[in-house]
């Protein structure tokens, strides 16, 4: 059941009901590293949307109250570092599974973003991601994946000496910014919720929720027996408040 913005129950901010004793557990801040594939992303190219535009609505997810639900899945808000841009575009007949894992490598060993010993993974979580400019399609063998615009998976990155293994996931991108940002932030709600289901898979037949701006897919909150979150809240003004704003406007 969706929670609506007029009925939503009183939630706590990790989703679960009031008065609710969570177990205790580690909440780690998410830290999502974008590597965008293709010039298309490049501002001057010209595109209906860049990746300027992609990481200001995710930066507003990631720190936002969307978040807040997956604490009792021992995720928490998040931040990104300064993305990196490979400017060669991708095969046209379409990126296999060899090759996003090449480009998380390149990136990583280039030095072009952090590696996952640049953060305190006791307290901080990584979650590489590729966004793969528009009209690209994931093979599967040597077919099209037409079906699956997004996909999380388990990554690990061996730097010579020692080997981390955590999540990362490629994200095809759409025709417009609502649909690549719907996508990915679908991959991040669920990538490190192991064991407890594919939970935006859960709420996939809900329509998506305005959240801190940015339209949002729902998953599912175990505290809330429900999806999550609710969307914003509708904020209306009084007649005589709008007239006095129109009026301090005009004599302003």
């Amino acid at each position: 059941m969706s929670i609506e913005a007029n009925n939503a129950p009183n939630l706590h901010l990790d989703g679960q009901p009031a008065g609710a004793v969570a177990p205790a557990m580690i909440v780690k801040q998410l830290i999502v590293i974008p590597i965008y594939w293709g010039s298309w992303w490049l501002p001057e190219s010209g595109g209906a949307y860049n990746w300027l535009d992609v990481n200001g609505a995710l930066t507003r997810v990631l720190t936002g109250r969307y978040m807040d639900g997956l604490n009792q899945y021992g995720i928490g808000r998040g931040a990104m570092p300064t993305p990196y841009v490979y400017p060669i575009d991708p095969p046209p007949q379409g990126f296999s599974d060899y090759n996003h894992q090449s480009m998380f490598e390149l990136a990583i060993d280039g030095g072009h973003v952090p590696g996952p010993w640049d953060y305190d993974l006791a307290t901080q979580q990584p979650f590489y991601s590729l966004i793969v400019k528009p009209g690209i399609e994931h093979l599967s063998g040597t077919t099209p994946d037409i079906n699956t615009g997004a996909y999380h998976y388990g990554f690990s990155y061996d730097d010579g000496s020692r080997t981390w293994s955590g999540q990362a996931c490629w994200v095809k991108g759409d025709t417009t910014l609502g649909g690549t940002v719907g996508r990915w932030v679908h991959e991040l709600a669920e990538a490190y919720t192991e064991g407890k289901g594919e939970i935006s898979d859960l709420c996939q037949g809900q329509p998506s929720v305005l959240v801190d701006g940015v339209m949002v897919p729902q998953y599912w909150s175990a505290g809330a027996n429900s999806c999550w979150p609710a969307a914003d809240p509708v904020v209306t003004r009084s007649p005589i408040l709008r007239e006095k704003l129109n009026r301090s406007q005009i004599l302003g």
